[in-house]
């Protein structure tokens, strides 16, 4: 299980971060599946590499597959916020892009 803390998204939210996840986000602009990238420690390399290969492969077939973390916080429930690729961590970065995860029962 991945180590639960504290961070901020965009516009000052106190959020749980619940880990890294792959997502496929449809047409819509909208999360319709998540998959973890946390594994056991036991499980490296070659396994590893095979592991995110088909967890993408998987999340294709039904949406654009993205890389970011699932966070929770009180006024919007769980959203999925999109990694920045590299040239976008300068030092004026912009805003990641926050989803909802409108799929999820949450309440």
């Amino acid at each position: 299980m991945s180590e639960e803390k504290n961070i901020t998204v965009p516009g000052g939210l106190n959020a749980i971060n619940l880990g890294r996840h792959w997502a496929a986000i449809d047409g819509g602009e909208q999360v319709v599946a998540l998959i973890s990238m946390n594994v056991p420690n036991r499980i490296k390399g070659d396994r590893y590499d095979l592991y995110a290969q088909k967890a993408r492969e998987a999340l294709s077939v039904i949406g654009e597959v993205k890389s970011g973390e699932v966070v929770f916080d009180e006024e919007n429930g769980y959203v999925f916020r999109q990694n920045l690729n590299h040239k976008n961590r300068s030092k004026k970065p912009r805003e990641p892009k926050v989803y909802s995860l409108d799929f999820i029962q949450q309440g």
